[in-house]
């Protein structure tokens, strides 16, 4: 159990297949379906005095989970930072959950999803009850948009993340997927180089819960197992003995092949998705 390091946990809604997003990155849910208060108790229990240091909480609306405090409290114990991704209709419905619950291991996460217009209706307010603002941008158009609204609110506690939607390849390939030079200009330890070629740094430490007790070290792959059955312990070691994300690298075709090979970032959601598993623009591994 020791080996998590960040865990993220649906608690209500389901995962539709035409959502892309979440194969890449956390996001929403939908539907009504919540994970039993149960399953919640068994987590907080084989996970106590682990180094869990994150906990992810998402789903449709976390707010309609009716034992949300309990949850929150249970993994208190843990004394791990728990992010709460809303969506900011959400945040507008419920800040005053935000504003009465202010603590170091508590963290509210604003994802904004093209629905940027919404910042300024609440970037005052949200800053004052330390949001975090996380852009998801689907073209050029969309990191101009934002880049003016972080710097026309002042806005301090910010990501940006590229995701891919199935129709803006040329926006990847053109100002995401790195070439030679970019790689080359990245300075890696030797600890960093050695890590990449054993593990997946994307992935490694990390599991994914869904309502129905399913557990994925990756969404892209095959489900471990389900906490009804399973203990973590046994989920964990699954995943090393037989998945295919922790210890996921770049030592197959066409990557291992090219003199970057373990330079570049470990394999990601993104390339997954596009079955490509070389998403740069190297001449050495063309």
């Amino acid at each position: 159990v020791n080996y998590i390091s960040e865990f993220t946990i649906y608690i209500n809604g389901e995962i539709i297949p035409e959502n892309l997003i979440i194969n890449q990155n956390i996001y929403f849910t939908q539907g009504k379906k919540a994970i039993p208060i149960e399953t919640i108790r068994t987590i907080a229990q084989q996970l106590a005095f682990n180094r869990l240091s994150l906990i992810h909480i998402s789903g449709s609306n976390i707010f309609e989970y009716t034992d949300l405090l309990w949850l929150l409290n249970a993994f208190d114990k843990l004394n791990a930072v728990k992010k709460l991704y809303v969506r900011p209709e959400q945040y507008i419905e419920n800040s005053d959950f935000f504003h009465n619950n202010k603590s170091e291991q508590l963290k509210g996460v604003l994802l904004f999803n093209k629905n940027y217009s919404l910042v300024q209706a609440i970037s005052e307010k949200a800053q004052n009850d330390q949001m975090q603002f996380l852009f998801y941008v689907h073209s050029v158009e969309d990191c101009e948009i934002v880049e003016n609204l972080i710097r026309k609110f002042n806005l301090a506690d910010y990501d940006v993340k590229p995701v891919y939607n199935g129709v803006n390849d040329s926006f990847f390939h053109n100002f995401i997927f790195p070439d030679e030079d970019d790689i080359r200009s990245i300075h890696l330890s030797k600890r960093e180089v050695f890590a990449n070629q054993f593990l997946n740094t994307n992935d490694f430490g990390k599991l994914i819960l869904l309502p129905t007790g399913d557990v994925y070290a990756n969404l892209n792959h095959p489900v471990l197992g389900n906490l009804n059955q399973l203990k973590i312990a046994d989920i964990i070691s699954k995943e090393i003995l037989e998945g295919k994300s922790w210890l996921q690298t770049r030592d197959g075709e066409p990557c291992a092949s090219c003199l970057n090979q373990w330079l570049c970032p470990s394999p990601s959601g993104i390339e997954y998705i596009l079955g490509k598993m070389n998403v740069c623009k190297c001449s050495t591994s063309l």
